[in-house]
């Protein structure tokens, strides 16, 4: 399948060919909007729908809504209301790029690619002169690799929603840790503990100092102690 780039100038239009050849992809199609000028509207909504119809994608890849450039931002708003026009069977995969996904639901090994991925982000010189994007980008691809066992060294991780799940999905893509803690049934805070009593006989036992400093030195923090 051909890869689109909305926004994009000439020479940046020039890097991505390089590599998009490096990564064995098909030549980009550019629809060059001017970069930071991207907008969320019903031109580039429909646009989105009718390259998509066009193509007979089934599967829709977009930044996540979560990232700080305006662009990006846009275009996967933009992705969001086109998808929800698309219908089943078209599926949508919002991606990191300086932002990680708080909830992501696929995690890709990409241990074998990652020499080409370096190597075509080696291509844009002029911005790896502006800060080490290519060692930042491989850092947070270090760090997803985490929960695939020993024989992965690097992953790509990716927010997925169907087309005629989006309503339900749409909140997991945004929620924060805590909600998702709380929405997988980890505790977040105390209130969310529950109680425990520890209920002590004393009778006036010498042994009831030295109880009492063992249920200090618990680690579980929401306990009541009950002396009779």
């Amino acid at each position: 399948r051909s890869t689109l780039f909305p926004y994009t100038t000439l020479f940046r239009s020039v890097k991505l060919t390089a590599a998009a050849e490096l990564l064995g992809l098909p030549a980009p199609t550019f629809w060059r909007e001017p970069d930071r000028t991207l907008d969320c509207n019903e031109t580039l909504i429909q646009r989105i729908v009718d390259t998509a119809r066009e193509s007979g994608a089934d599967l829709l890849l977009f930044p996540s809504p979560l990232e700080i450039h305006p662009d990006h931002q846009a275009l996967a708003l933009a992705g969001i209301e086109a998808l929800r026009r698309l219908g089943a069977p078209v599926h949508a995969a919002f991606y990191e790029i300086n932002t990680p996904l708080p909830t992501p639901n696929l995690l890709v090994d990409i241990t074998a690619a990652m020499p080409r991925k370096q190597a075509a982000m080696a291509v844009f010189v002029s911005q790896l002169k502006e800060q080490p994007y290519a060692q930042r980008i491989t850092g947070l691809n270090y760090f997803r690799s985490y929960f695939m066992g020993a024989s992965a060294t690097a992953a790509e991780a990716f927010f997925t929603i169907a087309a005629e799940n989006i309503d339900a999905s749409l909140p997991f893509l945004f929620e924060g840790a805590l909600s998702c803690r709380r929405r997988q049934g980890f505790p977040v805070d105390a209130s969310d503990l529950p109680l425990i009593s520890v209920i002590i006989r004393s009778m006036d036992r010498p042994t009831l100092d030295e109880a009492l400093r063992s249920v200090a030195l618990q680690t579980y923090s929401n306990c009541e102690v009950i002396v009779t």
